[in-house]
C-alpha cells in the first residue's frame, strides 16, 4: 500500500483527482488504450468510412494519430469515432465489451473521505473530464476548474489549491491555460521533467512513473530530469 509506505518514510502524498473517473469509472483515454491493446488486426467498415488496421504497422500508426488528436482536441471531436470502432468490434466478436470497457477501478469517494483525514495526504484537482485544457474555451476551462475544486472540497472539507494538467504535455496545455489556472490555483504541474528550482509555479515539472517502469528506467528518469533541469 503506497500510503503505508509513505507514512513509514514520512513522505507527504498528493492525489490529483479527475472527477468523472471517480463518478463513472472510466475516461476516454482509457477506452482508447484498451482498444489499442486488444483490438486484433482487421478492416473496420464504419459508417464514416473504413479504418484499415490489417497490419501491426497500420494499427500502430492509426492509434498514434488518434492519441495525438486526443492530446489536442475536445473529446467530441474524436470520441464518436472511438465509440463507433468499439461498437463495430464488439458487434462482430473481435473483442468483448469487457475487453473495451473494463479498467482498473478508481479510488472511491469513500476512500478519498477517509484518507483526507490523515496527516500528509492531500487531494487536489485533475479537472473533471480529463480533456486537454488547450482545446477548451476560457469559460469551459473555468467551469472545469471550479467544478473540480468544489467536488473535492465537498468530500474532504479541505482547500483545493493545486492542479495537474490532463496529459500534461506542451501541446495539451497551450499558451493561455496557465494564466486561467492561476486564477484559482497556487500551482500546477505538467509532464515535463526537470528541477523545481526556477520553474514557473503554474508550469511545474514532475517525473512520471508507471507500473511498467522497472527500477533502471525509474533511475534513468530521475537522472535525466535532474540533468535537464541543471542545464
Amino acid at each position: 500500500d503506497y500510503c503505508e509506505v509513505s507514512r513509514a518514510k514520512g513522505w507527504p502524498m498528493t492525489f490529483y483527482l479527475p472527477i468523472r473517473f471517480l463518478d463513472q469509472g472510466t475516461l476516454p483515454f482509457l477506452l482508447v488504450q484498451n482498444l489499442a491493446a486488444r483490438l486484433p488486426n482487421a478492416l473496420l467498415e464504419l459508417p464514416g468510412g473504413a479504418v484499415d488496421l490489417l497490419t501491426d504497422q497500420r494499427r500502430q500508426a492509426y492509434f498514434t494519430a488518434l492519441t495525438a488528436r486526443m492530446y489536442r482536441r475536445k473529446e467530441a471531436e474524436f470520441m464518436p469515432e472511438v465509440e463507433a470502432i468499439a461498437a463495430y468490434a464488439i458487434g462482430r466478436g473481435l473483442v468483448t465489451s469487457d475487453d473495451v470497457h473494463v479498467v482498473d477501478p478508481p479510488m472511491s469517494w469513500a476512500q478519498v473521505e477517509t484518507l483526507s483525514r490523515q496527516d500528509g495526504v492531500s487531494f487536489q484537482s485533475h479537472g473533471v473530464t480529463h480533456q486537454a485544457v488547450a482545446c477548451l474555451e476560457p469559460a469551459e476551462l473555468r467551469a472545469e476548474l471550479t467544478a473540480s475544486q468544489e467536488a473535492i472540497r465537498n468530500r474532504t472539507g479541505r482547500a483545493v489549491n493545486h492542479f495537474c494538467y490532463p496529459y500534461g504535455g506542451v501541446e495539451s496545455i497551450g499558451a493561455q491555460a496557465p494564466a486561467i489556472v492561476a486564477e484559482r490555483f497556487s500551482s500546477a504541474v505538467t509532464m515535463a521533467r526537470g528541477r523545481l528550482r526556477g520553474s514557473a509555479l503554474h508550469r511545474l515539472p514532475r517525473i512520471p512513473f508507471y507500473d511498467r517502469d522497472r527500477r533502471n528506467i525509474a533511475r534513468l528518469k530521475v537522472m535525466t530530469a535532474t540533468s535537464a533541469g541543471a542545464q
